[in-house]
């Protein structure tokens, strides 16, 4: 809307005109009427996941061994959110480690596994070897000595095979 009001002033030395223009805008909703069409305030979306990482304590273990993984999820505003505990987890094979409902894995026997955390649909891993043990065979050379008898290294030679 466009108004516009004129004033005249005059004085005895002077003859002064002077316009005043007022403006004022009037949104219109796209009926035609000069009404305001209601518009509802936009809210910034909420983070999404990017990515899930599964955390290991170590990437190798022995039958028998338990530990607590964790799965960190990265969202789409870059922060993170620990989430194990909401997280659904599976084990790519249970003959080899076995996990819980809230990541805590116990290895069951040699060979290889794959830790899965799943948040709000997108997945993690953590890749687990399961190792037995090789056992070591000393075999000591030296001067025979009695039973119970405790020598040291420097003593004899000791010679090892396998791995610890």
């Amino acid at each position: 809307m466009f108004r516009r009001s004129v004033g005249v002033c005059r004085s005895l030395r002077a003859v002064v005109c002077a316009f005043t223009f007022t403006l004022s805008f009037v949104s219109c909703g796209g009926g035609g009427n000069g009404t305001a069409a209601p518009t509802s305030p936009t809210s910034p979306s909420a983070p999404t996941v990017s990515s899930v990482t599964v955390a290991a304590p170590d990437s190798s273990a022995k039958p028998g061994d338990s530990s607590q993984f964790t799965a960190t999820a990265v969202m789409s505003n870059n922060t993170t959110q620990t989430v194990t505990n909401q997280a659904t987890w599976q084990s790519s094979a249970a003959s080899v480690a076995t996990v819980s409902s809230t990541g805590f894995v116990t290895a069951v026997t040699a060979g290889e596994v794959d830790i899965r955390a799943t948040f709000q649909s997108v997945m993690g891993s953590a890749h687990v070897t399961v190792r037995v043990p090789t056992p070591v065979t000393f075999t000591v050379c030296g001067t025979v000595k009695e039973q119970g008898t405790t020598i040291g290294l420097s003593d004899a030679t000791v010679i090892a095979k396998g791995t610890a």
